[in-house]
């Protein structure tokens, strides 16, 4: 499963701060929207941007599993600026602060293929998500970006078949 983060304030334009920002009224309504789901999900697995915004959406939505973990492989894309973290970064075990937005996307999938939990729920941003659907597709990301929008609080469902070929469920 792949959860977007609810709007965030930079979003609403309440905030001017893209990189740290929280989320808006109408995000943390968003986020609160998916518990119910996240109850029905029932995640083994449950992996989160340590950007606040995605945090936040995690912890709205009631997203329990009897593992929870940061990874900074599903930070937010940097959009060919390889500062753009530069004053962020918090160490966890990937340390993917700088690392390419697709080389993550690849990294993630690489990763989630060999992971023994069948129910695992990823809270990131629309760049990096999507990233992950091309690479599971086998689809190019043209210029480093997604060929999909996914909205705010947005869940998509993907699956791996026959231990190797990913299906896109629903987006």
């Amino acid at each position: 499963w792949l959860v977007r983060h609810g709007e965030s304030q930079h979003q609403s334009d309440a905030s001017y701060d893209q990189h740290t920002c929280a989320l808006s009224d109408l995000g943390r309504c968003q986020a609160a929207s998916l518990a119910e789901r996240m109850r029905l999900i029932n995640p083994e697995l449950v992996l989160v941007s340590p950007l606040m915004r995605a945090w936040q959406t995690c912890y709205l939505a009631n997203a329990r599993a009897p593992i929870v973990e940061f990874d900074s492989r599903i930070i937010e894309s940097n959009w060919g600026k390889p500062e753009y973290y530069a004053t962020l970064k918090v160490p966890d075990r990937y340390d993917a602060w700088d690392v390419d937005v697709m080389e993550r996307a690849v990294s993630m999938w690489s990763d989630l293929k060999k992971r023994s939990q069948e129910r695992i729920v990823l809270f990131g941003h629309w760049g990096v998500l999507g990233c992950i659907l091309c690479v599971m597709l086998n689809i190019p990301a043209k210029n480093g970006h997604p060929f999909a929008w996914m909205d705010n609080a947005g869940i998509s469902l993907l699956s791996l078949e026959d231990g190797e070929k990913g299906v896109l469920k629903f987006w």
